[in-house]
């Protein structure tokens, strides 16, 4: 749908956007849409130095990926949090990928999805909030996941 209301966004808030990726829950009936434009925002300014919680990233990553590159924890605004990592995409999704399997990927990120909803607990004692919604975003073309955090 992006191309269809990218314009549309354009002329209402005055961004260009380059994508748009997103995430549902339909059981709750809440989701995300996660916007992107091309320019680069200082991420230090809002990172937050939880060891535990980079820890925590790396076990789960690593058990149903590989071992992400980079982590980066961000407090966006009071209510989101997010986890962005790079590097995940293991030999096996990346050959589905290239090969057009999104069908697979797509039930694969559900699948990841329940791993961190199962995890739940374990964010909320790493960096002390109580999360109402998890969402999460595998980006296979860009090798970048992102799990979001609404919190209370």
């Amino acid at each position: 749908i992006f191309d269809e209301i990218k314009d549309e966004i354009k002329k209402v808030l005055g961004i260009v956007f380059t994508s748009i990726q997103h995430d549902w829950d339909f059981h709750h009936k809440t989701g995300i849409l996660l916007l992107e434009k091309e320019s680069t925002l200082n991420l230090n300014k809002f990172a937050l130095k939880c060891d535990q919680m980079y820890s925590e990233i790396q076990k789960i990553c690593s058990e149903v990926h590989k071992l992400p590159d980079q982590i980066n924890i961000v407090n966006a605004t009071p209510s989101i949090y997010y986890i962005e990592y790079s590097g995940f995409k293991s030999q096996i999704e990346h050959i589905l990928y290239t090969k057009g399997y999104d069908d697979l990927l797509i039930d694969w990120s559900n699948e990841v999805k329940k791993i961190y909803r199962k995890n739940r607990r374990l964010f909320e004692t790493c960096m002390n909030i109580s999360i109402e919604d998890i969402f999460t975003i595998l980006d296979y073309e860009r090798d970048r996941g992102t799990i979001i955090f609404h919190v209370r």
